[in-house]
């Protein structure tokens, strides 16, 4: 007997290159891991502002370091991205969108508009 299959709530928001990367390799191994995925979209903006938090970009060491660490990531996991060329980006409508999909229940549109997203975005 087949065990039931793990449950992941990936909680995101497409601003974050780690988020793209964590996404690709979950929608990637779900099948061979017996997962099921449960997008769940939010802003991160607003986490960092009402926890008072800055991005790790805004430190330019840490922003220097964000970029050799997603670009060695990137590489391992075999996902092409680069940094775009005006970052940070404001996602508020974009994470409404997916969250208004994600809330109708159309698992496969959000993916594919989570996935597009970050494609052209990252």
């Amino acid at each position: 007997m087949k065990p039931a299959p793990l449950r992941v709530d990936f909680f995101y928001d497409v601003v974050s290159p780690y988020s793209f990367l964590a996404f690709e390799v979950l929608m990637r191994y779900k099948p061979i891991w017996n997962m099921q995925v449960r997008l769940r979209p939010f802003f991160l903006g607003g986490v960092m502002q009402a926890t008072e938090n800055t991005p790790p970009g805004s430190n330019p060491v840490k922003a220097l370091y964000l970029q050799k660490d997603v670009q060695r990531l990137s590489a391992y996991f075999q996902v092409p991205l680069k940094h775009p060329s005006q970052f940070p980006v404001f996602t508020l409508t974009a994470m409404r969108a997916l969250t208004a999909l994600s809330m109708a229940g159309d698992e496969t549109r959000v993916e594919a508009f989570s996935r597009a997203l970050w494609q052209k975005l990252w």
